[in-house]
């Protein structure tokens, strides 16, 4: 239930009686373990710390938590095989390690965890990553060239294939690809009608550059701290497509939005973008605030637009065209704030 109090020419909105989220950690870091703890109950959830795997198993079965924290090395075994006990449950299972090697991160993502999370880890930039998995988000596999389910309806079918048609004569244009790149993220939020669709390459899971961004030509060669975007490391990990909804769709998480700064709660759609064959980065789509859901055209088509950018960089490559975006300037780390946490 919510209730509205005026006071000042101010609105404010407390809403009441929705059960926090609840989470659980894991960690036979016993003094790591409450300190998480204890900063998720101050951040308005109801949080659980157990020392061992059994004690885990346990506080899955009997209070049924939405997310799971837990280390890939306890002291009574690996975190993973929490991985086959919330089999087929409405279950988040985050593995924590020291270890960043892409090999694990390989291997608990295809096991089924929903995020890896590399120690040490700033507990601001760990909230980011729950509040993510907290979201209903819907990851789709690749196409790989087969015909999307949109295509049984004969009218939306042809406006897909108008819209990539548009785009390929785009990306075929006898100009450098820098204007390429740029054009095709000012025709996918014009036709998509986002508020920002920008293309970055993903140096490593920390770290991001933006190739080009639709609303500011100029911020090509900015330097962005991939921690403060879940959804774009969950891609770069799983290699699928991702839409993520707006928050205002959940009661649960509109008690917990207070608590976070710098957090767009906007819709978006990411998808991975490949130079040859290998894993480059992402193109990502806004929407504005309005917007609460996304439809499946809409995400076929970012996904199509995705794969026409990852033949621009493939064609790039051969031709030894320059890295335009790998400025100088752009050795130095930018700071993301409110102001330009949208700059991506």
């Amino acid at each position: 239930m919510s209730h509205y109090y005026a006071q000042h020419n101010c609105r404010y909105l407390i809403v009441m009686s929705q059960p926090a989220i609840k989470i659980l950690i894991a960690d036979s870091d016993n003094g790591l373990g409450r300190q998480v703890r204890e900063f998720l109950i101050q951040n308005g959830f109801d949080a659980k710390y157990c020392r061992t795997l059994i004690e885990a198993r346990e506080e899955i079965r009997d209070w049924k938590p939405r997310i799971v924290l837990a280390d890939m090395i306890m002291s009574d075994g690996s975190g993973l095989t929490l991985l086959d006990y919330i089999k087929n449950q409405n279950i988040h299972l985050l593995m924590t390690s020291s270890h960043n090697y892409m090999t694990n991160i390989q291997v608990a993502v295809e096991k089924g965890a929903s995020d890896y999370v590399i120690k040490p880890y700033k507990f601001e930039n760990l909230l980011r990553r729950i509040f993510f998995h907290c979201r209903n988000y819907r990851r789709l596999e690749q196409s790989a060239g087969t015909p999307a389910r949109e295509q049984t309806i004969s009218d939306e079918a042809s406006f897909m294939l108008q819209l990539t048609n548009l785009v390929l004569r785009q990306a075929l244009e006898p100009v450098p690809m820098e204007d390429i790149l740029f054009n095709l993220s000012r025709m996918v939020a014009l036709k998509v009608n986002g508020v920002r669709c920008s293309v970055m390459e993903c140096v490593d899971q920390e770290y991001g550059v933006v190739v080009t961004s639709n609303d500011d030509k100029s911020v090509s060669g900015l330097m962005l701290d991939l921690n403060k975007y879940p959804e774009v490391q969950t891609v770069m990990n799983t290699g699928k497509v991702l839409a993520v909804e707006n928050i205002d769709l959940s009661p649960e998480l509109q008690q917990i939005k207070g608590f976070l700064k710098n957090v767009s709660f906007n819709s978006i759609i990411v998808c991975p973008v490949f130079r040859q064959m290998k894993p480059f980065g992402v193109l990502s789509l806004r929407m504005p605030p309005e917007r609460t859901n996304i439809s499946d055209n809409e995400i076929r088509f970012v996904e199509i637009v995705g794969k026409i950018v990852s033949l621009c960089l493939d064609r790039g490559a051969s031709l030894g065209q320059p890295e335009y975006w790998k400025k100088p300037s752009s050795s130095n780390i930018i700071p993301i704030t409110a102001s330009n946490s949208g700059k991506k």
